[in-house]
């Protein structure tokens, strides 16, 4: 049976240290693939793009939602509640690489957040 790791979150927006831990899980438990799945909100599809840019690991996934009714698959939970970016701040930025950082500011996104944490 293969065994398929489930990483539910915001991901608002995920970071190196998210997907680090993912590959950690991945050879830790013996799973097949990382499937990120990616709560409904606002900036979905920003989120999305931004997940992608560092998650492009051949088994690594990205799901808004999906049925776990099929039997050929062993789901494990792997989420881990504290890698969650509650608020991006300045001090967060050092998370994200270089590509999300420049996505992050041609699209005009977290700018008030960011902004406030200077202050």
């Amino acid at each position: 049976m293969k065994r398929i790791g489930l990483f539910y979150g915001a991901f608002d927006p995920a970071t190196v240290k998210t997907v680090e831990y993912a590959a950690q899980q991945l050879k830790k438990q013996n799973l097949r693939e990382v499937w990120f799945i990616v709560r409904e909100g606002s900036n979905l599809g920003e989120r999305i793009a931004l997940l992608k840019m560092i998650a492009s690991r051949r088994r690594f996934r990205i799901y808004t939602e999906f049925s776990l009714k099929d039997r050929r698959y062993e789901f494990v939970d792997i989420t881990d509640p504290s890698l969650e970016v509650k608020e991006l701040a300045y001090s967060d930025l050092k998370l994200l690489t270089v590509r999300q950082k420049r996505y992050i500011m041609e699209h005009y996104l977290y700018l008030e957040s960011i902004s406030k944490s200077t202050v």
